[in-house]
């Protein structure tokens, strides 16, 4: 099964291009690359040219930004049987991942997308995943999926089923987060199936917490207003809304008692923002 890979990027180059070269050393190479490249400049362009040789790899230059909006781009160019939307500073770096994603929908047609842990490069995880695969659903989509280690069949983006451009980093809105998730459940309630499982991971970098950054901070807020818009929009389970809102606001206040006030200044803006989110009428 042919695999296509719509890669969204800007500023980014040396991450760009260890990509790259980790999908050079899949053992499986039947998948093709579509890079939309959102920088003003040419600094992709040397590198594109070095593997465009040795791999099916399609470079568009666009004059717009936002990330839903050009994975939305790509689609339009995509061929394959499955398809996946890797970050721009992910990696390959387990070499038999599109063999793994290809046998799984070869061997179960009931599947429709799915999902996989993701690391360090260290084998710490960069975030919660569970240890065990199961079924994704409301009560677990939150700590399953993550766009770039998320693969589904073509069909399922044949039905009209796109990224709503109003989501995700660089969206005109200030939700600027929640647009995978909102895509898979929005598949999800067409009937499609998705699974999260274990025997495969993507590689990412860890998310450094810049405690006393405001425009960290800021860029927090903001994400965690799709967090607390999609939880209102797609009626979540009142204990994940619970623990949603319970954590960030604990975290917050342990750290204010410890004296720790950027720590708690942090947790604040996560529970404020998906406060403000939950509450906050739906782009």
């Amino acid at each position: 099964m042919k695999i296509s890979l719509i890669l969204c990027t800007i500023h980014r180059v040396d991450e760009l291009g260890r990509f790259l070269s980790s999908l050079s050393c899949q053992k499986n190479q039947n998948f093709e690359l579509i890079i939309v490249d959102q920088n003003p400049d040419d600094r992709l362009q040397s590198l594109c040219k070095n593997y465009a040789n040795s791999m099916a790899l399609r470079h568009f230059q666009v004059n717009f930004k936002g990330l839903s909006r050009a994975r939305n781009f790509g689609l339009q160019y995509a061929s394959g049987d499955i398809i996946a939307f890797p970050d721009d500073d992910c990696w390959y770096g387990d070499i038999y991942l599109l063999k793994t994603v290809s046998e799984i929908f070869k061997k179960d047609q009931q599947i429709d997308m799915v999902s996989f842990p993701a690391f360090d490069g260290r084998g710490e995880g960069i975030a919660n995943f569970p240890k065990h695969p199961a079924q994704i659903s409301l009560y677990n989509i939150l700590q399953t999926v993550i766009s770039f280690s998320l693969f589904s069949r073509s069909t399922v983006l044949a039905q009209d089923l796109r990224f709503n451009e109003a989501l995700g980093v660089g969206s005109p809105s200030p939700t600027q987060s929640g647009e995978e998730t909102d895509w898979v459940l929005r598949a999800l309630a067409k009937g499609y199936t998705a699974q999260y499982l274990t025997s495969a991971s993507v590689n990412h970098p860890r998310v450094r917490c810049q405690y006393h950054d405001p425009a960290y901070q800021r860029k927090i807020f903001l994400y965690s207003l799709g967090y607390g818009q999609l939880l209102k929009q797609y009626r979540f389970p009142v204990s994940v809304i619970l623990r949603s809102f319970i954590r960030p606001l604990g975290g917050a206040l342990i750290f204010l008692l410890q004296g720790q006030l950027s720590k708690a200044k942090y947790h604040a803006k996560i529970f404020k923002g998906r406060f403000v989110g939950y509450f906050l009428k739906p782009w």
